[in-house]
């Protein structure tokens, strides 16, 4: 449907390796669909890991959607410090 009808996909990603395949068929329905290349969102849930972060860029990702922490300020601030760095490191 993405392919065919959308400008946008936003798949819940916990595995590299699947989400790589899907977003090979992905690209290949848009070829056979004369589609433009889709922009992708990344779900990532529960909680991301670096290397799944920075995959993710390699593969042309440039938005992520994660839950973040919020009932303590301070668990927040690490949270979002964390991701900051790996948000910087993969590009």
């Amino acid at each position: 449907m993405a392919a065919e009808h959308g400008d946008g996909w936003m798949p819940i990603v916990e595995d590299v390796t699947e989400f790589e395949t899907q977003l090979t068929q992905l690209q290949r329905l848009c070829e056979q669909t004369e589609q433009r290349e889709i922009e992708v969102t990344a779900v990532m849930f529960p909680e991301p890991n670096e290397h799944l972060l920075g995959r993710s860029a390699e593969l042309g990702v440039r938005r992520c959607v994660m839950a973040a922490p919020f009932d303590d300020l301070s668990v927040l601030q690490a949270f979002l410090e964390r991701y900051l760095h790996a948000a910087e490191l993969a590009g």
